[in-house]
């Protein structure tokens, strides 16, 4: 089963993108998740941005209203355990919470690649391959 997150709050935190010895690009930013009875419980909530959609925040700024759609990815590494969020969807909101035209994000729906990592991801995590105990590829 694929879970996925949809979250609406303002952008607390932008990153300059990391780049890694293979040449992998992640990117970070921190949406606020706004408790609309008591701003103590206001939550900074991170996610991250892979390869070529890490470019695709620079249409974003700090303090902007956006609804973001992840998927919500578990990994073990060495008896610990991780979760990342993954965003797949940016959109803009304006100042009634309704959606902006043309300041919105989401994945090239035409990059095989993308549709085959996610493919790969939903059958590691239904399904364990031969020798990896946790049944995830990482």
């Amino acid at each position: 089963m694929k879970l996925q997150i949809t979250l609406r709050g303002p952008i607390a935190a932008i990153s300059d993108a990391q780049v890694f010895g293979s040449g992998f690009r992640k990117r970070q930013f921190v949406v606020t998740n706004i408790d609309d009875k008591d701003p103590k419980w206001n939550q900074p909530i991170g996610f991250e941005l892979h390869k070529d959609h890490c470019d695709k925040l620079d249409a974003f700024k700090l303090g902007d209203e956006i609804e973001v759609t992840a998927d919500v990815l578990g990994n073990e590494h060495n008896g610990r355990h991780y979760i990342a969020l993954r965003a797949w969807k940016l959109v803009k909101l304006d100042a009634n919470g309704d959606p902006m035209t043309g300041r919105t994000m989401s994945p090239d729906r035409g990059d095989p690649m993308e549709e085959h990592e996610r493919n790969r991801a939903r059958q590691t995590a239904t399904k364990p391959s031969a020798g990896n105990e946790d049944g995830m590829d990482w």
